[in-house]
């Protein structure tokens, strides 16, 4: 943690001598809870970014632009992943078969009561491919291979249009689960996966797991051997006034309040940057403080922040592994930070 300590020392030090004032604020406390409450709504964009789920789960995302809604009073902290939920307005992602076969056999059908079990998702050109084992009177191996289209509220729809139990092909979805299974699935919607006639109905918001990402899928299609998603809410809202507005890849919080180890940002302004922009940026919001750690910080002398962080399989190599870009960067004003943490 030297690298994060002496980034909040510098951000406490901002105000003396040559350093310029940081927006540092310690938590404004609410009148009913004591407790600190915000004063906006961060902003979170990524582009060129892997989001890393879970060990199994990854999401691919070309350019993210959403909202952080957060579920209680109080600073937003990025690796507190069960205290809010990411509120898209814009994103086209996509995601493998192989993080859609982990997400419906984990998240979606994990638990003990789950109709469904030993679930595997496969890509078939351009349809998806779902099999496994059904609970019947008997589990029943099945599999069913179709399309996925957007629905006019916002979920997906896989329509399966090849469909077989025991290797026998059947008439239909409905066919293979009949009615009380159809009833046990509707019960379990909440897992993000449901049955309307001979179409399974997919909501992107119960699959994940927290942080919740909900928003509306406008476009769905299965390609390059992953599943193509698109979500917008429809309300275009101007670019971030970035540091480094040009960059490959990068994260971005922006507005609100911030937590970052034990200092807090007001009206953050915070830029993070891939050390090695050859490949997407991989990042796990659960190791935030931990990619800050093992990259570099430098606080601009607006408050700002920019981080170069590292891809999150060299989070945990020896420190001093990383020397970023010199100063200037274009996007960055000419003059020296207002302190640089090496």
């Amino acid at each position: 943690m030297r690298k994060l300590c002496a980034f909040l020392v510098a951000m406490a030090l901002a105000g003396c001598g040559h350093l310029a004032p940081a927006t540092v604020v310690k938590p404004l406390a609410s009148k009913a809870t004591g407790a600190a409450r915000t004063t906006g709504i961060p902003r979170f964009v990524a582009r060129n970014a892997y989001y890393r789920v879970d060990a199994r789960v990854g999401i691919q995302l070309a350019d993210l632009d959403a909202d952080i809604t957060q579920h209680g009073v109080g600073a937003f902290v990025p690796g507190d992943k069960a205290a809010f939920d990411i509120d898209v307005h814009h994103v086209d992602a996509t995601i493998s078969a192989s993080s859609l076969e982990a997400l419906v056999g984990t998240y979606v059908f994990g638990d003990e009561g789950a109709p469904v079990k030993d679930v595997k998702v496969s890509v078939k050109g351009d349809r998806l491919v779902l099999a496994g084992k059904l609970k019947k009177v008997i589990w029943v191996p099945f599999s069913c291979e179709g399309g996925v289209a957007p629905m006019a509220d916002g979920r997906i729809r896989f329509t399966p249009t090849n469909v077989t139990a025991a290797g026998v092909r059947v008439d239909g979805l409905m066919q293979l689960v009949g009615l009380e299974i159809a009833k046990v699935f509707e019960l379990r919607k909440d897992k993000g996966i449901t049955i309307a006639g001979n179409d399974f109905v997919l909501d992107v918001a119960g699959m994940i797991p927290p942080p919740r990402m909900t928003g509306r899928v406008t476009a769905a299609a299965i390609a390059n051997g992953a599943l193509a998603l698109t979500l917008d809410n429809g309300t275009p809202r101007p670019a971030l006034p970035l540091p480094v507005p040009g960059a490959r890849n990068y994260l971005a919080i922006w507005g609100g309040n911030v937590r970052l180890g034990s200092a807090t940002l007001a009206d953050a302004k915070v830029q993070v940057l891939d050390a090695d922009p050859s490949d997407p940026l991989t990042f796990a919001l659960e190791r935030f403080a931990d990619a800050l750690e093992a990259g570099t910080v430098d606080l601009l002398r607006d408050g700002g922040v920019i981080a170069y962080i590292p891809d999150l399989r060299r989070y945990d190599q020896p420190l001093g592994r990383f020397t970023p870009p010199s100063l200037p960067v274009p996007g960055i004003p000419a003059q020296a930070p207002a302190g640089t943490i090496r």
